[in-house]
Formats: C-alpha cells, structure tokens, sequence
C-alpha cells in the first residue's frame, strides 16, 4: 500500500522539477496527443515521463517499451482502455506504471477479444488503482523477465470474468489491498518461477461461480511465496492450494474468512 502511494509520488516530484517531460492524452487531443501510444512513444525517446490521460474511452493496445514512463489515467470508471491486439495496456521497461484507469479487454473496438488486460514485463513496474471489468484471458499477468512488480489497490469486480484473475510468473512480485473477484478455474496462480511472491491485504472471492475452482494456487516449483492476510473465500474446490511444500502460507483451510495470520 505504501510502496504504491510512495512511488506515485515520486514520479510527481520528478515531473515538477524537471527531470521528465509530461503530456497529456485527451480525445479531441486539444492538449497535445489524442492517441495514449503516441504519448508514450514520445517520453519513451526522451527517457521517461509522465502521460496524464484525459476523460473518455480509447480504443488501442498500449505497449510502454522503454524505460522511467508513466501512464495516469483520471479515475477508474472515467478513464477507459479497451485493449486492441493483444493487451489493453504492456510494460516491458523498467521502472514504469500505470494509474488510475479502467483497462478491459473482451469488448476492444466493438468486437469480441481474448487479450491480457494488463502485463508486466518489465522489472520494478506497479498497476495500481486499475479497474478490470472484462477479460476473456488474465487480467494480470507478469513474465518471468520481470522483477518485483507491484500490484495495489486494484479491483475486479464480475465473479464472471472469463480468465485468471492473476497469472504471475516473475519472481519478487508483491500483490497488495486488491479486490479479485473473478477467475475461470484458477483465480490467482503462481507460477513455476514465481519465486518470493508476496500476496498479503487482499479480498480472493470466487463468489460462488461455476468455474471458479481454486482460489490461490501455488504451482509445484514456486518456492519461499508468502499468502497471508488475505481474505479467500467462496470457491468450488480448495481456497488455497499449496503444491510445492516451500512457501509460507498461514492459512487455515476450509471456508470463511480464511488466511489471518497466525
């Protein structure tokens, strides 16, 4: 939670004293860009920055290659990306972010899709206050290129969202004060070379779906992952489910307010 509001508030410093430039994305691109990429091909070649992306709903797959940039939308709810090709919004570089938007990806430009709403690559990356109401595919995803990823204060709230809630498969990721309501099968699976991966504050609820099996899964090679203190809760199979035997889960099994820490 901290880590979250902390980095945000370094990037504003940054902004303000100059070292980053700053742009802004609206519809009718009366402010500078009315495409959410363009922007973010623009601070990327001038080795980060800030985009501030205005009201409204864009229709585009947003790729932030390069390093130190920055998307901030104006709100979940106001703020809308509807993914185009494979992604509604990917970090493959480091020490980047997106803010404050709803990102879905099961009705991109008027026609059904399949994508991940949001992936992290890059390393040092964090989503933070991300809406996620649609998605056919995971609505979280990290690669196993990426370093300590930050997940906070992020909500899906539709127990009938169609793929992972979070597929993470990067070492040293930290999931924090979410809301996953959804998942088909698996809600939230750690990967094999999700090493360390810390999963403590947050509401897992299958909410009694017909395809929301397990609630944590820890695949058989992940080792040294902490769940704790989550709540998890109203699946059809085990809540959470540890397979490896290596990590620290204090979770007392069975239904209820389950995972406090003991």
């Amino acid at each position: 939670m901290n880590i979250a509001t902390n980095t945000l508030k370094k990037l504003v410093a940054q902004w303000m004293r100059a070292w980053l430039p700053f742009t802004v994305v609206t519809k009718g691109g009366w402010l500078g860009f009315n495409v959410i990429q363009d922007a973010v091909d623009y601070c990327g070649a001038r080795g980060g920055g800030l985009v501030l992306i205005g009201p409204g709903t864009y229709y585009e797959g947003v790729t932030i290659s390069d390093d130190y940039v920055n998307i901030v939308g104006s709100g979940m709810g106001v703020t809308k990306i509807y993914g185009v090709g494979t992604h509604g919004v990917k970090i493959d570089g480091d020490y980047c972010s997106a803010a404050n938007m709803t990102i879905d990806t099961e009705q991109g430009s008027g026609v059904i899709y399949t994508g991940h709403a949001c992936i992290a690559n890059g390393n040092y990356g964090m989503f933070f206050r991300i809406l996620n109401n649609e998605s056919d595919a995971q609505a979280f995803t990290t690669g196993s290129s990426g370093l300590t990823q930050v997940i906070s204060h992020c909500i899906i709230p539709a127990y009938a969202h169609d793929g992972y809630a979070v597929d993470t498969s990067s070492p040293k990721c930290i999931f924090t004060s979410n809301s996953f309501r959804s998942g088909g099968g698996y809600n939230f699976m750690i990967e094999n070379t999700g090493d360390q991966t810390v999963v403590q504050g947050n509401i897992i609820d299958g909410d009694g779906g017909t395809s929301t099996i397990y609630g944590v899964v820890i695949n058989t090679n992940a080792e040294n992952c902490i769940v704790t203190g989550n709540w998890v809760g109203n699946f059809l199979g085990t809540d959470v489910w540890e397979r490896s035997g290596t990590s620290l889960v204090l979770v007392p099994d069975g239904g209820g307010p389950l995972n406090e820490t003991v």
